[in-house]
């Protein structure tokens, strides 16, 4: 599987990205997977706040080179369709009705840290 949600008696979900033979990067069934389980997590009372964590020695790489490459060779409606999915999966994630904080080890991208910072910026 590519992310796990496991959640404790306290009511605190942990959300793994499992991807770690490919540090992490965020491909097509990644981001649609990260869209699902925000969509899911906020539905569930027995939930209380969310920790996005990652399996490996690297948090999130970025987009998903073969994804990106994809992207790029695709049609215009492809390419759309495209980044509509992964604006989702921010939007999915930016509303979850949780709190959401990432754990995060030393190596990811430039664009992930970003994402990092979204993370800490829902808890102010």
């Amino acid at each position: 599987m590519i992310l796990t949600l496991t959640t404790s008696v306290r009511g605190v979900a942990t959300l793994t990205l499992n991807r770690p033979e490919k540090h992490n990067a965020l491909s097509e069934a990644m981001m649609v997977a990260l869209t699902e389980a925000a969509h899911e997590i906020g539905t569930r009372d027995d939930i209380r706040v969310v920790i996005l964590a990652a399996e490996g020695p690297s948090f999130c790489a970025g987009g998903d080179l073969q994804w990106m490459m994809e992207q790029i060779k695709a049609d215009r409606s492809t390419r759309r369709a495209g980044a509509h999915r992964l604006a989702g999966m921010l939007e999915a994630l930016n509303t979850l009705p949780k709190p959401l904080m990432a754990r995060s080890m030393v190596t990811r991208s430039g664009a992930v840290s970003d994402w990092l910072a979204f993370a800490m910026w829902r808890l102010v």
